[in-house]
């Protein structure tokens, strides 16, 4: 998909109006001050209006 979604489909392999998305998690990656300063905050009204 463009957006960087899977496309969902029913029992029958026919498409749906469904965009699946995939997040990983990396739990081994060692949360230190580093990683702190990384993280990028996005309020949640704006997030939501991302097109």
């Amino acid at each position: 998909m463009d957006d960087g979604g899977f496309s969902g489909t029913d029992e029958q392999n026919n498409p749906t109006n469904y965009i699946y998305y995939l997040g990983v998690i990396d739990i081994l990656t060692p949360y230190n001050t580093v990683k702190k300063l990384m993280i990028s905050v996005v309020h949640p009204r704006w997030y939501g209006k991302r097109s």
